[in-house]
């Protein structure tokens, strides 16, 4: 979210630090105006007269300070603030998100976990806090030029003409910056890729012996993101020589303007001392705002980056079979498809045209060699691969924009926990209570969860790190159970599980009051018809073959 965006989101937290900004810039300037009164005093031989002078100038650092800090403090507290609320954005595209229109984040978790990681840190340092520091600039310029002209107003056009060449400097870093800050990003998602790729198996690779091509490419990664914030920081490092630069001008320039007005008579040495605190305020802006400017243009890459990355697909559905008039194969009032399609990358066809009609109570086991497109077809039935053709459930057709999520339930290869406890794995969506969920799953599922049952009855809020590889996957198709589905989708739901209870879990998940249940299994624990399978169907080559009852 652009910084705008989190001006509406949070208008009096904003406000107020606009607020703060606008009363430190002031406080800062008007330290020029104090320094003129007391040289006056010196200059003229009064101060003995009024000593409280030299005591109000020195008083007058606490209000400086305090404003300073307080400006400072509010916008790291904002900052903070707003790398969470980038971070919950990036969350948000896990929750609520419609099947098959998902966020670009679904197709890269690399990019998901980046987001996470690097790029909301990234923005709210570099972009966020540095949109603040030039506001803080642009007011202390402004109450700089206000403050010139109430001391010497014949100073001002040197002011700015001098002014106008830091402003001009960012333009010609911006590209080099925007790429530069680009690079850095892709860098680090390359390498936290890599680290959880390694972590995701770290295990096998330290037992086996075979963690030295993984250790290669994490310090090659690691070199890539060396080189590109080295990269990234000598861009920077030209932009403020050459503000620097400028800020100097600037200051020697009023400097020697106004000791040739002192030698003329035309100004007294009050003013100038005070012109020359008024160009050491006006310095640190001149010497930041090209950098810092420029970060914060370069940074708006990478917030672009994390918009573009939550906004929904555009997926090529093909035809809405609705729209099209199309009629779904008979038996219509089950899971059906016609024309499903899913290209593979680099060309050809995952899935080819596939044609499918699955009557409502059918139970299909799904046969095929490794790699045939089995999950591929389960995948595209379910939204959450890209597919062009349609698909009807319940004998209504699913557009393209129509939501499939808690409709048709994916219970995928890989077991994950949704919760950090056992309860909470029972309800997932929070949408009641997870600890009489859990104890009502315990006795309703005995088949499906194996001795986890008991487990899950006696102390529902166990850590869910604590389960094994087995419970782990009872829990992940207990999910999709309690999704109440449609129609119920199984890729390997029992791999892993020793027959005995891969055979209790399929019959339990055959059992169940899903209309349809389609489940990709290799090794069968028992006899199709003994599991609760009342049809299967063949899929080879990326062809569906027809649905064939036991």
């Amino acid at each position: 979210m652009y910084v705008h965006e989190f001006f509406r989101r949070h208008p009096l937290w904003m406000t107020s630090c606009l607020v703060v900004v606008a009363i430190a810039s002031c406080v800062n300037v008007g330290m020029a105006f104090v320094v003129q009164a007391l040289v006056s005093l010196v200059t003229s031989g009064e101060l003995a007269a009024h000593p409280e002078a030299a005591w109000v100038a020195v008083a007058y650092l606490v209000p400086w300070a305090l404003t300073e800090y307080a400006w400072v403090a509010f916008t790291y507290h904002l900052v903070g603030r707003y790398q969470a609320d980038i971070r919950l954005n990036v969350m948000d595209q896990i929750k609520g998100i419609k099947v098959p229109r998902l966020s670009r984040f679904y197709h890269n978790p690399d990019a998901f976990r980046s987001g996470i990681v690097n790029d909301a840190g990234l923005i709210g340092a570099d972009y966020f806090y540095y949109t603040f520091r030039i506001t803080y600039d642009v007011v202390t310029f402004v109450a700089t030029i206000i403050a010139t002209g109430l001391i010497d107003p014949s100073f001002i056009p040197f002011v700015l003409g001098l002014s106008l060449v830091s402003a001009i400097l960012p333009k010609f870093a911006q590209k080099r910056l925007s790429e530069a800050q680009r690079r850095t990003s892709d860098r680090v998602a390359v390498l936290i890729a890599e680290a959880s790729r390694i972590t995701d198996g770290m295990e096998s690779l330290v037992s086996c012996r075979c963690a030295e091509r993984a250790w290669q490419a994490l310090v090659d990664a690691n070199e890539g993101v060396r080189r590109a914030f080295v990269h990234r920081l000598m861009v920077r490092t030209e932009v403020y020589t050459l503000s620097v630069a400028s800020g100097k001008l600037v200051t020697y320039g009023i400097w020697a303007l106004g000791a040739l007005a002192v030698a003329q008579g035309s100004m007294d040495l009050a003013k100038l001392v005070a012109l020359a605190q008024l160009m050491t305020v006006l310095q640190d802006p001149i010497q930041e705002i090209s950098p810092i400017y420029s970060d914060v243009i370069s940074n708006r890459a990478l917030v672009k980056k994390i918009k573009d990355l939550s906004q929904e697909e555009e997926l090529d559905d093909g035809e809405d079979a609705a729209a099209a008039g199309l009629a779904a194969p008979a038996p219509a009032d089950g899971l059906a498809c016609e024309g499903l399609t899913v290209a593979a990358e680099g060309g050809g066809e995952v899935l080819s045209g596939a044609r499918l009609a699955v009557p409502a109570g059918a139970r299909v086991l799904v046969e095929g060699p490794s790699g045939a497109g089995k999950t591929t077809l389960l995948r595209a039935l379910a939204g959450t691969a890209a597919a062009s053709g349609a698909v009807w459930l319940g004998g209504e057709p699913l557009g393209p924009a129509e939501d499939r999520a808690g409709r048709v339930c994916l219970v995928t290869q890989a077991a994950f926990r949704a919760a950090p406890d056992l309860a909470g794995c029972m309800d997932p969506g929070g949408s009641g209570d997870a600890l009489a969920a859990a104890r009502e799953a315990a006795s309703a599922w005995p088949g499906v969860l194996g001795p986890l049952a008991a487990r899950l009855a006696e102390d529902p809020r166990a850590p869910a790190s604590s389960l094994s590889g087995g419970e782990a996957r009872r829990l992940h198709l207990l999910r999709g159970l309690l999704a109440t589905p449609e129609a119920l989708l199984l890729d390997e739901a029992c791999a892993g599980l020793d027959p005995a209870s891969a055979a209790a879990a399929l019959s339990e998940a055959n059992a169940s009051a899903a209309p349809v249940v389609l489940s990709v299994v290799h090794d069968l624990p028992a006899d199709p018809a003994s599991l609760g399978f009342t049809h299967r169907v063949r899929v080879e080559g990326g062809r569906v073959g027809p649905l064939e009852p036991l």
